[in-house]
């Protein structure tokens, strides 16, 4: 493509959003918004996810444990960071000095139908996008776990997108951006089971322009997942309770290899062992870990997960109750 193409392609992607920036559904998320800058850069946004003042944000759009939001052009609100997974790279951030609006706080889908229209509150303003699916699987660093993933594709690509908040046009929370594909080198992309960039790094690889209006892939927590994160966040103590047994594990020649099994583990407590192998789950062959991954995530703490496991020349089913992910496991 050459230069002239790309330029043209730019301006258009600004005249988009100069125009979405006036549309009424970006007027009605606007009031739930607060833009997060730092040496007069834009870094991200966060969301109100309570009228009480907390607010949910990406931990790439957060420079310094208190920054300053605004709402609007000349209205700054400090906010401190309260609690972070590390697991999502999410943040909960807290305004003593917010005063609640009515009708303020954003809602948090927890499933989105395919081909639903969005709205990106990038850096740079609105963008819109697509929902795509909810079912891909990456690594997100530095916490290096497994996490169920929402493809979304947006209608151009304007600056940086990692920790852009994304909303469907009625409002609702449908995900925060972490990854971008790059187009003309498919093989980096944060596919299943491949290490997925943590919002900062995505910011830096380049991304493709697909088509006369230029169309960038980036990836999401799913909205699950994020579901699971903000209800955590809004609990009396601000944890977010993965799910867990307790293992690391990578893929076998048939199964998944556990590499490690956690003292006081769940997975420890039922008896599994480093070098065992799972062969299926509830019933089901777990074949890759990227199988095994999207299994546990979706299932909920208090869960029994049946499993089927090789050891050696021999099988056996054990009985696991799904546990709380903690720093460790």
């Amino acid at each position: 493509m050459s230069f002239l193409a790309v330029s043209l392609l730019g301006l258009a992607a600004l005249d988009q959003t100069k125009a979405l920036a006036a549309d009424p559904v970006w007027e009605r998320i606007q009031p739930n918004l607060l833009r997060l800058d730092s040496g007069g850069v834009t870094l991200g946004h966060a969301v109100l996810i309570d009228p009480k003042g907390l607010f949910l944000a990406a931990r790439s759009s957060v420079s310094t444990p208190t920054i300053v939001g605004w709402a609007g052009p000349t209205r700054p609100v400090t906010l401190v960071v309260v609690a972070t997974d590390e697991t999502t790279q999410m943040l909960l951030l807290k305004s003593e000095d917010w005063v609640p609006q009515a009708n303020s706080g954003t809602r948090i889908l927890a499933q989105i139908e395919p081909g639903a229209r969005l709205i990106v509150a990038t850096p740079n303003g609105p963008v819109r996008a697509e929902f795509v699916s909810a079912d891909r699987i990456g690594v997100v660093r530095p916490s290096l776990r497994y996490t169920p993933l929402a493809e979304i594709r947006l209608e151009s690509a304007v600056g940086p997108v990692g920790g852009s908040p994304v909303f469907t046009e009625t409002g609702g929370l449908a995900g925060v951006l972490g990854a971008t594909l790059i187009g003309e080198r498919a093989s980096l992309a944060p596919s299943a089971g491949q290490p997925m960039k943590a919002a900062a790094e995505a910011d830096s690889a380049a991304t493709a322009l697909y088509g006369p209006q230029g169309m960038t892939v980036a990836y999401a927590l799913s909205p699950a997942v994020l579901q699971r994160v903000v209800l955590g966040f809004l609990s009396a103590d601000h944890k977010v309770r993965h799910p867990s047994i307790g293992v690391f594990f990578k893929a076998a020649t048939e199964g998944v290899l556990l590499e490690a099994v956690m003292p006081d583990s769940p997975a420890a407590r039922a008896g599994l062992k480093a070098g065992e192998v799972i062969v299926s789950a509830n019933g089901q062959a777990v074949r890759t870990p990227v199988e095994f991954a999207r299994l546990l995530f979706g299932s909920a703490v208090g869960d029994k997960l049946q499993l089927r496991i090789r050891s050696g020349k021999t099988e056996r089913e054990v009985e696991v109750i799904v546990g709380v992910q903690d720093s460790d496991s």
